[in-house]
């Protein structure tokens, strides 16, 4: 799996339950396996912030739970 940057935006940092997107920026890019290399606005959902992320569909946030409206693995590292 390629490693992505991955943050959270501390000034949307929530303490509910609600739950809100988490974008993904992802580059174009060649890999041996699929990571959103075609997807400019994918998204993770989140019950506690909004995410960025850049070079894979990596997440090391443990509240983003799955991958939306993108062909690709979802490999959630927590």
């Amino acid at each position: 799996v390629i490693q992505g940057v991955y943050f959270v935006l501390a000034s949307s940092v929530t303490a509910d339950q609600t739950e809100k997107p988490c974008i993904i920026h992802c580059p174009i890019m060649i890999a041996a396996e699929p990571v959103c290399a075609y997807c400019s606005n994918s998204e993770f959902r989140t019950f506690s912030s909004y995410c960025s992320l850049d070079g894979a569909n990596v997440c090391d946030n443990s509240n983003c739970i799955a991958v939306a409206n993108c062909s690709c693995n979802a490999n959630v590292q927590q």
